[in-house]
């Protein structure tokens, strides 16, 4: 008796409704279906957020170099913001309106990375993941001097 993996099974047409390794029609079209979507989703997401920040750290004649690119949050506009890691646009637009909504005399809202704490959504871990992009003043500035 012929084994059903020499003969696959055959419609009335005589034509066979798998391919050569077992999978059916509807099992390559699901694939196609699950890749596309896959490759859809990564496309959405690259589009919203597709900047990312340089590793600060660069080796220059077999040395470390550490480049100045950290962002001063009472400063910095909310694009460069939004180029944080876990940041993105709705929260680096949060954080500019609370600090226009805020702005001491000397112009300084943030003092230290606990003061993000007051914007919703930079919970713990996102402040302390943000803590090598962001620089704060060592004292605050004085409005009359220039």
């Amino acid at each position: 008796m012929p084994s059903p993996i020499d003969h696959p099974p055959t419609d009335a047409a005589g034509s066979t409704d798998t391919e050569p390794w077992g999978w059916t029609r509807q099992h390559t079209l699901g694939i196609a279906l699950i890749l596309t979507a896959t490759l859809v989703f990564l496309a959405i997401n690259y589009a919203r957020n597709p900047w990312r920040l340089d590793d600060p750290l660069v080796i220059v004649n077999g040395q470390p170099v550490a480049l100045d690119q950290q962002l001063d949050p009472n400063s910095a506009p909310w694009p460069s913001l939004a180029r944080l890691p876990h940041v993105g646009e709705t929260l680096a637009r949060r954080l500019v309106a609370y600090r226009q909504e805020n702005a001491a005399a000397d112009g300084i809202v943030f003092h230290n990375l606990d003061d993000l704490e007051k914007i919703g959504g930079f919970g713990p871990k996102t402040r302390e993941g943000l803590r090598e992009y962001l620089k704060f003043p060592a004292k605050p500035r004085n409005p009359l001097t220039p």
